[in-house]
């Protein structure tokens, strides 16, 4: 199967792998090689059930590099989208980190998080409740 014909695919078997990666004079690799790749990290896989998929798109870039020299797949800017992955996660990291502060014991649903404006305004907020709050118990007001 050549790269070309890989990046039609969604995924390959190990089986498809290993054939795909071994060399024309010594055949296809053992599967047991393919596996040992994916357990150290080395090739991408997802299990389903008791199956295991390499994702095609990616064994093709592994072994047609100068595919990855574009910088766009797809047509999405493959570096702004890393950029904006990153920025999900510290996102999604500073609203764990404000639901552990406030103690609040439940996941946040989505259309509660798209009636927050931003993160920092959440947090802004949040600070500015914990300061009443320290405040009221200072002062011993109990108002509500």
């Amino acid at each position: 199967m050549t790269p070309e014909e890989l990046r039609t695919r969604n995924f390959v078997t190990v089986r498809q792998a290993a054939t795909i990666l071994g060399t024309d004079e010594d055949g296809p690799l053992d599967e047991r090689t393919v596996r040992r790749a994916i357990e150290a990290e080395q090739l991408p896989a997802v299990r389903v059930g008791t199956k295991t998929l390499i994702p095609a798109r990616q064994l093709a870039d592994l072994i047609d590099p100068r595919a990855e020299e574009s910088p766009t797949e797809n047509g999405i800017d493959r570096e702004a989208a890393r950029a904006a992955a990153d920025m999900i996660r510290a996102g999604i990291a500073a609203l764990n980190a404000l639901i552990d502060a406030s103690g609040i014991a439940r996941s946040i649903t989505s259309a509660e998080l798209k009636g927050l404006p931003s993160i920092s305004a959440a947090h802004k907020a949040f600070e500015s409740d914990m300061r009443g709050a320290r405040q009221s118990s200072l002062t011993g007001d109990d108002a509500a």
